[in-house]
């Protein structure tokens, strides 16, 4: 894997993570708030950035990284109660664990990046995949919560 790339994809991480919790930090008073009923608070979205980024992201990097082909069901944590702790609480826990996913990948073998997973709906994963669809997971995040905060303001 070329090392300018990663490194190029790493700051493109860094900067949407930044962009991200710069506008939570935003609405971090209003944590609660939610445009419609059905939809997440503000607390709910920090909660799901630092959850996913732990549990789905980070274990599949980890596991793929182990060259035994993992499986890998459809990651999903929107039934969970996210009330025990507060949006900057969150939002602490996903800067350090994407911090330790820069770290990992940053000591990873050549090799490493040729390994693969195995995702239920996506087929073969590698570890560049992954990171990848966290760029576009939080870029779809950064949008709908542009939208929400011009809906709350």
């Amino acid at each position: 894997m070329n090392q300018q790339k990663i490194e190029t994809l790493l700051k493109q991480l860094a900067d949407s993570q930044t962009q991200l919790s710069e506008l939570l930090v935003l609405v971090a008073g209003a944590q609660d708030w939610r445009p419609e009923p059905e939809e997440w608070s503000f607390r709910f979205l920090a909660a799901h950035l630092a959850t996913a980024e732990r549990e789905c992201f980070q274990d599949r990097i980890q596991r793929i990284a182990t060259g035994n082909n993992p499986s890998f069901e459809y990651y999903e944590n929107t039934g969970r109660d996210f009330g025990d702790l507060d949006l900057q609480t969150f939002l602490k826990t996903w800067r350090k664990t994407r911090q330790a996913i820069f770290r990992f990948v940053h000591g990873l073998p050549e090799a490493a990046w040729l390994h693969t997973g195995r995702h239920v709906i996506n087929g073969p994963i590698t570890i560049w995949d992954v990171l990848v669809s966290i760029l576009e997971h939080d870029q779809e995040h950064f949008a709908n919560l542009r939208l929400a905060i011009e809906v709350y303001q």
